[in-house]
């Protein structure tokens, strides 16, 4: 949250470009500030909800809905540079 004295457009153009994501001119009114924090709370909140849901559908798409475990595209990707290694060493995969 940027807090300034300034109010020429440039200004607070490149404060928001350097980084703050709100800005407020003096003097303010300290309902507005409590607002615009609440804004910016939920903002994290739904980024944080939106990066749960993610690591969720991440978890869902590599792991076996009844077991658990890594499913065989997974497994399979996790495997292939060992497999790749092994190979390229001259050593045996582990095939039968």
């Amino acid at each position: 949250m940027l807090l300034t004295a300034n109010d020429k457009v440039g200004n607070l153009i490149e404060g928001l470009e350097s980084g703050a994501d709100d800005y407020l001119t003096k003097p303010f009114h300290p309902q507005e500030l409590r607002a615009r924090l609440r804004v910016g709370l939920r903002m994290l909140e739904l980024e944080s909800n939106l990066v749960e849901a993610r690591e969720n559908l991440r978890f869902k798409a590599n792991h076996d809905a009844l077991t658990l475990i890594w499913n065989r595209g997974a497994a399979g990707t996790r495997t292939e540079p060992r497999t790749k290694r092994r190979q390229l060493r001259g050593r045996p995969t582990g095939g039968y």
